[in-house]
């Protein structure tokens, strides 16, 4: 693993989950999806196309009812009512983390919606994508005439904040959406921090007939594997940057500077799970790192937890028996892009891996694809 500068004067990228937006600023990129394997480099790869995954906001549900009971309350007419924060009240953050697994390659001039898949990957080995950031309650609009709650939030910087990308092949091809095992092991090909530049993030909940929300089972995918978990109906978007602090120059051939995540056109952030199976552990003890974070129970796995469950009705309020946890889990569809680092002089570390990833360039021309 090849350490970079941040270059921050590099053109950002957009980033979303769940809803559909182009990359600002985003090159195509080489990439070798077994690294140091015999299948050949992919070339003009415009992002990562990861199936749907899933989000775990460790506390989201809890931070909301809070926010509800401390807001000022301003109607302003036509069924809109804002819910925004009081002074001196106390908005506590929360964590968010993803999980998901690599599709394939979204291709220069290739079709929207049909990624291309390299032949041994998701058979051979797999590319898995975990991230931690973390959020407050900034407001909430309630718009009774269209029967939606959108919940909008605002970045918290943490120093345990991440985003990887890893390589598994071997007893490391093991992630699954159901259990939440094996995304974090392998090789670890890619590391980011996230920044709060261009953040944005929010969730539109159903709220129904006279304020009271529908509910569905939430694993709707392939059957129902959690005995009649129901959830609340809805769907959202996040939005941010990340300097990518290292990555694997095997991997990676070009030299890069930033990732980004922004959502499939035919995906979102939603409820109830219809694509991906809810997983029953996240990486929620994580310090910094999801290498070596220690998995339990959580959310859809443990629904009363004190701490990680979503309770009989994932996004019910109030927190309560019977209700909602104080936690809330939603589907994921993401991509992600990238920006190669250009007209920079690096400093003599990030020269070598500059040109490591050129002589690797070189070395893969004769088993391109």
């Amino acid at each position: 693993m090849k350490r970079t500068r941040k270059f921050l004067a590099v053109a950002g990228l957009v980033a979303a989950m769940g809803m559909s937006a182009p990359a600002l600023g985003a090159d195509a990129i080489s990439f070798d999806p077994d690294g140091p394997g015999g299948d050949p480099v992919v070339n003009n790869v415009l992002s990562f196309d990861w199936t749907p995954g899933n989000t775990l906001a460790v506390g989201g549900n809890a931070a909301v009812q809070n926010f509800i009971n401390t807001a000022t309350v301003t109607p302003l007419g036509g069924g809109i009512t804002v819910y925004s924060p009081n002074p001196g009240t106390d908005q506590t953050p929360f964590s968010v983390f993803y999980q998901a697994k690599l599709a394939g390659f979204n291709l220069v001039g290739g079709t929207p919606g049909s990624p291309f898949t390299p032949a041994g990957l998701n058979s051979t080995y797999e590319i898995t994508a975990v991230a931690r950031f973390d959020e407050r309650v900034s407001s909430i609009i309630v718009d009774s005439g269209a029967g939606t709650a959108t919940v909008n939030f605002a970045h918290v910087t943490n120093p345990n904040e991440y985003l990887e990308i890893w390589h598994g092949t071997g007893v490391a091809f093991d992630a699954d959406d159901l259990t939440g095992l094996g995304f974090n092991n392998g090789t670890l090909i890619l590391e980011s921090d996230i920044l709060a530049t261009t953040f944005i993030s929010n969730f539109a909940s159903v709220t129904g007939p006279g304020g009271v929300p529908p509910t569905e089972l939430l694993d709707q995918a392939n059957g129902d594997n959690y005995a009649g978990q129901l959830t609340t109906l809805g769907s959202g978007t996040t939005q941010f940057e990340g300097d990518v602090t290292a990555f694997d120059s095997a991997y990676f051939v070009d030299v890069l500077s930033e990732i980004g995540f922004f959502n499939t056109t035919n995906g979102n952030q939603k409820l109830p799970f219809e694509e991906a199976e809810p997983s029953s552990r996240f990486l929620v003890l994580s310090a910094g790192t999801s290498n070596g974070a220690l998995e339990i129970l959580s959310g859809a796995g443990a629904p009363g937890h004190a701490t990680y469950g979503i309770g009989t009705i994932n996004g019910g309020l109030p927190i309560g028996p019977g209700m909602g946890g104080p936690s809330v889990q939603f589907q994921a569809d993401v991509n992600s892009s990238f920006v190669r680092v250009r007209n920079v002089v690096p400093e003599p570390a990030t020269a070598v891996l500059a040109l490591g990833g050129m002589m690797g360039l070189a070395l893969r021309r004769r088993r391109q694809a």
